[in-house]
């Protein structure tokens, strides 16, 4: 099997969010939108006949995921990540950002302290805000050009009340993938204070080169009996609109109340070609998933070189996971926001600023590259163009 990864497909007429948002948030239409983390990959095709062959079937009524559907899950799970997963642990969710909220609500009160990492992805302080919560920040720290967590500063924090810490694993924008030491300590932390654990893993099956991921349910018991973790196929095989998902929770009590909540607001049921989507993907869409990573990695490799050779004081931090990359523009002498009128108007470029991200990525600039390498090597030259009469201070 072989993927044309380099075909540039016409998004156009699809109501793609980040074409028709584009006037909204960077005042143009006409900048390339690398800023939504979805790629420009055509998906699977195992994926794509799967939804033809249960939209030939012409019947749409109402339908559930079904015992196959979570063995499937269950399996992945085991031969990618080392987690036996009971089946009982496992629920159909509409998403994971809607889950976090959902998580919020049971799990906390208005008023309460949610703790996250910082940066850390957007919808983890706007949802708790969102639902008057109150969010603590534990600043991550950036040593060896990569994201650590500040354990120290996760301990004093957790002390102040904290009620629910929403994790990022692998971590997005930075692309960290958590090692088991790190999850274990802070497993051993949050069940201390009392602390639940909510655990994105989204992100979990585009680690890169020699890499992997740890569940955070699987680092130790305390973890498992104390945490629940978020898991989709939408990122990796680039099915993000059709919104499936599911949470692990081995602990009972947490489960029931979690899947109580879902059940009164009719949330338990998914669409049918989401359940068909995501069952293909991960049975029939592995050799796709290889091949996207090497892609992948290849890409990273190229924007590392390029900005080394062109543009050294942008430092693009080295990602462990995923399609997207950190860019720290702070060597630049520019203010954050020159470095994103730059973007725009001379670059032609539309990238997730980093402030966006929560305190410590003011300097930063999110640059989603999941997109073939004709587009990604044209926008890395309007970068270069934009930047290239820089007198770095």
């Amino acid at each position: 099997m072989t993927t044309n990864f380099d075909q540039i497909v016409d998004r156009s007429g699809t109501g793609a969010i980040k074409y028709i948002r584009r006037k909204a948030l960077f005042g143009r239409e006409d900048v390339i939108p690398l800023w939504v983390a979805d790629m420009e990959f055509r998906s699977p095709e195992p994926v794509i006949e799967a939804l033809h062959q249960r939209s030939n079937h012409g019947v749409f009524g109402y339908t559930l995921p079904g015992d196959d559907y979570f063995e499937t899950i269950r399996e992945w799970q085991a031969s990618h990540h080392n987690w036996k997963v009971d089946r009982e642990w496992m629920s159909f969710v509409p998403g994971v950002v809607p889950t976090i909220g959902l998580a919020l609500e049971v799990f906390s009160q208005p008023g309460d302290n949610i703790l996250i990492h910082a940066p850390v992805y957007t919808p983890f302080f706007d949802v708790p805000k969102k639902l008057d919560r109150q969010v603590v920040f534990s600043n991550l720290k950036l040593e060896n050009g990569k994201y650590w967590m500040d354990l120290n500063d996760l301990r004093e924090k957790m002390k102040e009340n904290i009620k629910v810490f929403i994790l990022s694993n692998p971590h997005n924008p930075g692309g960290r993938v958590w090692s088991k030491d790190e999850l274990k300590e802070l497993a051993s932390i949050a069940a201390e204070n009392n602390v639940l654990v909510i655990s994105d893993e989204i992100h979990a099956d585009l680690v890169l080169n020699e890499y992997q991921h740890v569940p955070f349910g699987t680092v130790s018991e305390e973890a498992a009996m104390n945490s629940i973790t978020l898991i989709s196929p939408t990122k990796t095989f680039n099915i993000a609109g059709l919104s499936a998902a599911t949470a692990i929770i081995p602990n009972q009590e947490i489960r029931e109340k979690l899947n109580h909540r879902m059940h009164a607001l009719h949330l338990f049921r998914g669409n049918i070609m989401a359940y068909e989507a995501a069952r293909a993907a991960y049975q029939h869409g592995e050799a796709w998933r290889k091949e996207l990573i090497s892609y992948l990695e290849e890409n990273h490799r190229i924007v590392h070189a390029f900005f080394k050779e062109n543009l050294p004081e942008i430092i693009p931090m080295e990602a462990e996971a995923s399609f997207l990359i950190w860019l720290d523009f702070s060597q630049t002498g520019l203010p954050p926001e020159d470095v994103r009128e730059r973007l725009i108007c001379e670059a032609g470029l539309g990238l997730s600023p980093g402030k966006a991200f929560g305190p410590g990525g003011e300097y930063y600039q999110r640059m989603n590259i999941g997109i073939p390498r004709q587009l990604l090597l044209h926008a890395l030259e309007k970068i270069k163009h934009a930047f290239n009469s820089l007198e770095v201070k």
